[in-house]
């Protein structure tokens, strides 16, 4: 008999966005393989269900503020939440899968540890960002609710686990994830990638796309076509993966007659990771007349050009974020970004004019930056204010176990406390660069892009008391 599968997402993860991408991708998956499935987004649930007109603390960037805040709505609305567990346990729903991110790992265990206490013979598997490894995964590993934790790229992982459920009754150890034998786990090492091509397309039958005015997330490829030092997407995903013009086009067209989507966020790391099948893509949706707008995150590139900025426009592209990281040139090589600041000031300039709102992020400190360095990145904003529409995240370096610079700590002279250089407390053995010195960067660059209304007042004060991890998996 198969087995009866809710995918879950539990507060808090940033709002508001679209549904879960992952999520939508695994159902898909399950539901080609002839699986029951259903989402519960309880994060989506919460957030439409506050009162609108009271403060959100969704809003905000920091993943500790937003964890304590998941795991206190959680164990507020308890109740209601065991009581929709104990119905999809009536409904014959025996295995629970959570998507797990550093912001809702707190919540998420909590009801991982509910779901085994009322329903004992329930599997609960993990995955998500959060799972990786050497993040939580060897600590989620260890947990007696959890039955399996699933890391990388999972549609082919679940679906394995759930075969051998099927034919065996219990999880078996399976490549790409911890699994429980015996009473013990057992990682089954690496899981090489699905074809990102040969996915089906996203499920989100489970959502109420009206309470979010039609926003639905798409993603053009997976991983990036760039190894920038600081990030740590390579230790997910080793290569960049494309699909076929023609495929997004699809999945686009049935979204709008089947959903009445009204704006897309693409949420791959850069939509010019393939320019010619981004030209395909754009010129399909003209041709065919479609109405949408499209939102995305993209890299500086020199082949990025007015032309192309014209046809993304006009197959409904109204905004861009960019990740400008420094405006050193000497920095941005030290980063690994891959191209000149000239490509990054023509393409705002072309981006003005083909009229595509640009949002740009900044990185402040990065090893080996210099004050001279920094007040390089003030300039920049300064002298292209007029071809920049806003200032997104502002940081410092977050040092994640799966970034390059990780390795390259000794060579860059990084020391941290107690040796472990993860995070954001690391410093250079001479002190030209500590925590003290990057904060102080950042708050005289919030304060610059502040003058230059780069940002707004609500915004800033966002930025001021939060700090978005640049290493981490983008929200």
């Amino acid at each position: 008999m198969k087995p009866k599968v809710c995918l879950i997402r539990c507060p808090a993860i940033t709002m508001p966005q679209p549904p879960d991408l992952g999520l939508a991708y695994i159902g898909a998956v399950l539901k080609n393989a002839a699986y029951p499935v259903k989402v519960l987004d309880l994060n989506w649930e919460l957030y439409y269900a506050r009162p609108p007109e009271t403060p959100s603390p969704w809003d905000g960037y920091d993943d500790d503020a937003l964890e304590k805040f998941g795991a206190d709505l959680f164990r507020n609305h308890l109740p209601q939440i065991a009581a929709r567990i104990d119905e999809l346990a009536r409904d014959g729903f025996n295995v629970f899968g959570l998507s797990v991110w550093a912001s809702n790992k707190t919540s998420s265990l909590a009801l991982a540890r509910t779901i085994k206490a009322r329903h004992p013979a329930s599997v609960v598997i993990f995955g998500g960002p959060e799972c990786m490894p050497r993040w939580s995964g060897e600590a989620f590993a260890a947990e007696p609710a959890l039955d399996a934790v699933v890391y990388g790229e999972g549609e082919e992982t679940v679906l394995e686990i759930l075969r051998s459920i099927e034919e065996s009754g219990a999880v078996r150890p399976a490549p790409g994830c911890y699994a429980r034998e015996s009473g013990k786990m057992r990682n089954g090492g690496p899981r090489p990638s699905p074809v990102f091509s040969a996915l089906p397309i996203p499920d989100f039958n489970d959502y109420d796309l009206s309470l979010n005015n039609g926003r639905l997330g798409i993603t053009f490829t997976r991983g990036c076509a760039h190894r920038c030092r600081f990030c740590s997407l390579t230790g997910y995903i080793a290569h960049l993966k494309t699909r076929p013009a023609e495929h997004i086009f699809f999945e686009i067209k049935q979204r709008l007659e089947r959903h009445r989507v009204r704006c897309f966020e693409e949420r791959s790391p850069s939509v010019s990771s393939n320019l010619p099948e981004l030209k395909k893509v754009c010129e399909m949706i003209v041709s065919h007349r479609l109405k949408f707008t499209w939102t995305g995150q993209c890299v500086f590139h020199p082949n990025l050009s007015y032309d192309l900025l014209g046809l993304m426009h006009r197959a409904g592209c109204h905004h861009l974020v960019f990740g400008l990281e420094s405006g050193s040139q000497k920095v941005t090589d030290l980063m690994g970004r891959g191209y000149r600041l000239t490509d990054a000031e023509n393409n705002l300039r072309d981006l003005k004019k083909a009229g595509i709102h640009v949002t740009l992020n900044v990185l402040v400190g990065y090893p080996g930056e210099t004050e001279e360095d920094f007040r390089e990145t003030l300039r920049f904003l300064e002298k292209n204010r007029d071809h920049i529409d806003s200032l997104g995240a502002v940081s410092t370096l977050w040092i994640s176990p799966y970034a390059l610079v990780a390795n390259q700590t000794e060579r860059l002279n990084i020391i941290a406390p107690q040796g472990n250089i993860y995070g954001r407390s690391w410093r250079t053995k001479d002190d030209s660069n500590t925590p003290e010195i990057r904060e102080d960067r950042r708050n005289r660059l919030l304060q610059r892009a502040g003058s230059l209304n780069l940002v707004s007042p609500a915004h800033l004060h966002v930025l001021q008391t939060s700090e978005t991890s640049h290493s981490k998996t983008p929200k």
